[in-house]
């Protein structure tokens, strides 16, 4: 299959194997690169009109996007039927697969609600949506950072290379900036305005960093490590580096798996994997031992943390999230344990969100369900939504200010998912067209009254 551009080619062989070739000005193959065998071999190849996308048609059945210059799998979709053939619309992001039962065609509708591009797993999601703000960090050494104004037609706006895998990322709340924790156990702080760049990097840990925070006023940093200690940074509207500030380790820790800022950044909770949450105060400079407060209740690792209003939330390998009730008065005051447990997974826990409010919580989990909580009254929490992905298991996950937006990631794929049911509703119909007159719906449907489900 030739691309768009007339410089490339795609070539998927009997045997499974894919080539992807450079060609030269006759037409000649110079640069061949062998892209990763997946699956069965490819019954039909296929680039995109901007030749951003090749789309292979599995004859075992999945459709695949790929990358068309590595040829990396961005984006499986299951086909109940073995493929047999598939086209591309001209003039739109429309595309068409036929399968081997010679009976059965497909409609598919690009782009997808879906941030695409990662070749490696991604580790984390920070979304800023009151700028229209997207970042992803990636075992690929990257952060993507997207526009998601229309989160339907998600927009790659920048790539910020590292080092080493990229294992957590946080936006700082006045946007401009942006933290990334590293498999090495450096912390990089990037300006990202108009022309991104790397303002400073912080090698204080010597093992994975875990979690990233900023403070809602956005001047401190937080970070954990695989180790069993947590660093604080102060960061000053105008500074351009990290400066430490507090170290916080409890000697019987076995890890820090997350971190989030409580009571308008007044303490700062730790998950740990000593089965432990602990609570920290902010104003602390040196090392410190000693936590404020130890809360226990999970039967395993905890691997996430959350804090809204006065709300804190963890949730660990048990399958389980806990929640606690602060006292914003007295933040050293133990927090109240709220007797229900809740139970929404069937697979660890691996990330959480607390809305600002503290009335909406999304738990995300290895089984690939993200639960959505209502937590408006808190020692009644009730299951509003499952958004369930079967066959992914999430990595980590984001909520939107006002709760109706939620993003989960799994492999190298972002998902964002509207669980507002009028903003579902206005898509739906703006998809579906101008609502049918009265004479189309008496001609289509005689036996029943007007009604347009779109108005």
């Amino acid at each position: 299959m030739l691309a768009p551009d007339g410089k490339r080619i795609a070539v998927g062989l009997n045997t499974g194997a894919m080539w992807l070739c450079g060609l030269d000005q006759h037409g000649t193959c110079t640069r061949r690169h062998a892209a990763a065998h997946v699956g069965n071999f490819a019954a039909g190849l296929g680039y995109s009109a901007d030749g951003a996308l090749l789309a292979e048609a599995d004859s075992s059945g999945p459709l695949r996007l790929r990358d068309p210059d590595t040829g990396d799998v961005l984006l499986s979709l299951p086909n109940p039927r073995p493929l047999q053939s598939l086209s591309w619309a001209p003039d739109r992001p429309t595309l068409y697969t036929g399968s081997a039962d010679g009976g059965t065609a497909h409609r598919w509708h690009l782009p997808l609600p879906m941030l695409l591009g990662h070749t490696g797993t991604i580790s984390d999601i920070a979304v800023d949506d009151r700028r229209s703000l997207a970042a992803t960090s990636a075992r690929d050494g990257t952060v993507r950072l997207w526009s998601i104004r229309d989160p339907y037609r998600p927009v790659l706006r920048r790539l910020l290379r590292h080092p080493a895998d990229v294992t957590t990322v946080a936006i700082h709340p006045s946007g401009t900036r942006l933290a990334a924790g590293t498999a090495k156990g450096t912390v990089h702080l990037w300006d990202i305005t108009a022309d991104p760049h790397r303002l400073g990097t912080d090698k204080n840990f010597t093992e994975p960093v875990t979690s990233l925070a900023f403070a809602p006023d956005g001047t401190r940093l937080a970070a954990s490590s695989v180790g069993n200690h947590t660093t604080l940074w102060d960061l000053p509207a105008t500074a351009r580096h990290l400066s430490p500030r507090a170290l916080f380790t409890a000697p019987s820790s076995a890890g820090v798996n997350s971190v989030a800022f409580a009571l308008d950044g007044r303490m700062l909770a730790t998950a740990e994997s000593d089965r432990t949450v602990r609570l920290w105060d902010t104003r602390s400079r040196g090392t410190v031992r000693s936590p404020v407060r130890e809360l226990t209740g999970h039967t395993a690792i905890v691997n996430a943390v959350a804090a809204g209003g006065a709300l804190l939330a963890a949730g660990g390998q048990d399958d389980t999230v806990r929640l606690w009730r602060l006292d914003p008065a007295h933040p050293h005051r133990r927090p109240t344990p709220l007797a229900r447990t809740l139970r929404g997974h069937s697979g660890h826990v691996a990330a959480l969100h607390l809305s600002p409010d503290g009335r909406t919580l999304l738990s995300a989990g290895q089984d690939g369900t993200a639960a959505l909580w209502n937590l408006t009254r808190p020692d009644r929490p009730v299951l509003r939504d499952s958004l369930r992905s079967p066959g992914e298991a999430f990595t980590s996950a984001a909520l939107s200010a006002d709760g109706t937006q939620a993003w989960t990631t799994a492999g190298p794929t972002a998902r964002h998912w509207a669980i507002d049911a009028g903003h579902t509703a206005s898509r739906l119909c703006a998809a579906a067209g101008a609502p049918l007159t009265r004479h189309q719906w008496r001609n289509a449907l005689p036996d029943f009254e007007h009604v347009p489900p779109c108005r």
